[in-house]
């Protein structure tokens, strides 16, 4: 029997036979569940992941990017194309 990971958004879907069997941290940019622990990264953070698994972050650059990605499509009520 074959089982699959699955995680979809409004623009993404994910389907992986591999992560369904082993231990994982998949990192994304938009929520693909109701999963509580996704958030967007905070600006200049910097994401770890251990060879355990172990989530670790923290701030590496303190100041703004000169040019700021839009994120508004992952609130489509608000975006406006």
């Amino acid at each position: 029997m074959t089982i699959w990971l699955h995680g979809s958004s409004e623009t993404m879907r994910v389907h992986s036979e591999h992560l369904s069997r082993h231990p994982a941290v998949l990192v994304a940019s938009e929520p693909l569940d109701e999963h509580p622990d996704w958030r967007l990264l905070e600006v200049g953070e910097l994401l770890h992941v251990g060879g355990d698994l172990s989530v670790t972050s923290r701030i590496v650059l303190d100041t703004r990017p000169a040019i700021a990605m839009d994120v508004s499509y992952l609130h489509p009520a608000t975006h406006k194309p």
